[in-house]
């Protein structure tokens, strides 16, 4: 598939993903499992927006597509940048999941725009190369669609809450 081109951004759309947690007994109300995008070798410098969550353990590969990017100029293009930082929202800590599992926001670079959030199998920062942010005059104001998860019941010592995202 050709890359749909929107000034200097490529985008294109992938179906693979790898696992990477669940809340398997944690105890929550309702289940979520998170997957991080994979651009295939067809997709050699193009870069994932963030993880996606499913609202219960089935696996997306190949049942579900999100859009993965690249800059139209190449490493030297400023469509992308990695993001400066990350700050973790929450923790599985108290919640007996079987796994442990965080979730992080990443900080934008001034100019730039962070379109998701990135999970990590267990309490370790992810290293900043793992996914991109969008120059702001490349993205369209959006909106909070439905719930997808939210951890009560669970124990966890925060709240935290996935929504989808609609353009």
């Amino acid at each position: 598939m050709d890359s749909l081109i929107f000034k200097d951004l490529l985008i294109n759309f992938t179906s693979d993903f790898t696992p990477l947690w669940n809340d398997r007994g944690s105890g929550a109300q309702l289940s979520v499992s998170y997957w991080r995008p994979i651009p295939t070798e067809h997709f050699h410098g193009f870069h994932i927006l963030g993880d996606f969550a499913s609202g219960d353990y089935n696996s997306v590969v190949r049942h579900r597509i999100v859009a993965i990017v690249s800059d139209a100029n190449g490493p030297d293009g400023t469509a992308l940048r990695a993001p400066m930082d990350y700050e973790r929202v929450w923790t599985d800590t108290g919640t007996g999941a079987e796994a442990q599992g965080a979730i992080w926001k990443p900080i934008a670079p001034e100019g730039y725009v962070a379109l998701g959030m990135l999970c990590s199998l267990g309490h370790d920062k992810p290293l900043l190369s793992t996914m991109r942010c969008v120059r702001a005059d490349l993205v369209i104001a959006s909106y909070i669609g439905d719930m997808i998860w939210n951890d009560r019941g669970s124990g966890g010592v925060s709240d935290f809450s996935a929504w989808s995202v609609e353009p």
